[in-house]
């Protein structure tokens, strides 16, 4: 499923973290990894502010910081190599969110790891600005990693139905194989909503609930035997993101799947708000699938 991986570091804790469940990811899809760090010009220029007095010259802060850039691929590549994980390392120059999607569409990648937050985001946001920006645009799946790496024991994949549910349950069911995961699936029901293949007619709210559940148990059930997965289907009625965000630190899921766009997404737009605010505010790492 993921053989080609873009793994985004900037030596912080959650990019570290992000390089060790990558490791485990890559040995089990025995995939090839892409490092990459990219060195910003503009925080790479404000770095001087800080010695003025010092007299030291644009010339010599870009190399401190080309030098600080490479001791990061090499401490990060170090995990990577101590598994055999086969590694190339990129330093890149330019714009982080930019320079990522590049790199992530000339090595054709299956899928970017990045941390939930790197070294220069507030500490009251859950989502840094580089990462929230990868998601937002990446033509690929995204997986951010939050927290410890401990692997995917209990991953709860988000159905409305749509699409975009599908795809996500898709790589959801793959990887609930390679890590022997227990699977939820919840729907969260909007009463006013109408899904996809499934006209509402003169149903009520109730009934119409169990005939959205028993749709997506239909779609479900044969890629969970295709996969040799067990799930259990749950369906809740509330806003969608809080309540996926509540069952997940409920059922203490260590992963969360979700589509880029439900039910309503607009088609200008590659995030739905739902999946972003999922990534917001999700405690355990979040895979966005397109």
């Amino acid at each position: 499923m993921f053989q080609t991986i873009v793994l985004c570091t900037d030596g912080s804790s959650p990019a570290l973290n992000a390089a060790r469940l990558t490791v485990d990811l890559a040995c089990r899809q025995n995939a090839c990894v892409d490092l990459v760090h990219v060195l910003d010009p503009i925080v790479a220029a404000g770095a001087a502010g800080f010695v003025p007095e010092a007299g030291v010259s644009a010339e010599i802060t870009l190399e401190y910081a080309e030098e600080g850039q490479q001791a990061v691929l090499n401490c990060t590549a170090e995990i990577l190599e101590r598994a055999h994980v086969s590694c190339t390392p990129h330093a890149e120059f330019g714009h982080p969110v930019e320079s990522i999607h590049k790199l992530a569409e000339q090595r054709k990648a299956d899928l970017i790891i990045i941390g939930s937050r790197g070294l220069s985001a507030w500490p009251a946001l859950l989502l840094g600005s580089v990462s929230d920006g990868i998601t937002q645009h990446a033509s690929c799946p995204v997986l951010v990693i939050r927290g410890e790496p401990t692997g995917f024991q209990k991953i709860v994949i988000a159905s409305d139905g749509s699409e975009g549910a599908l795809h996500a349950l898709r790589a959801g069911m793959e990887l609930a194989q390679d890590y022997h995961a227990d699977v939820s699936i919840l729907n969260v029901f909007q009463p006013q909503a109408v899904y996809q293949g499934m006209p509402r007619g003169d149903s009520s709210p109730g009934d119409y609930a169990a005939r959205v559940k028993d749709a997506i148990c239909a779609t479900v059930d044969p890629i969970a035997k295709e996969n040799g997965v067990s799930f259990r289907l749950c369906q809740e009625e509330g806003h969608p993101a809080e309540t996926l965000v509540r069952f997940a630190e409920k059922n203490q899921a260590d992963l969360i799947v979700v589509g880029t766009r439900g039910l309503g997404g607009f088609q200008r737009l590659l995030l739905g708000s739902v999946s972003r605010s999922v990534l917001h505010h999700a405690q355990c790492s979040v895979l966005v699938v397109r």
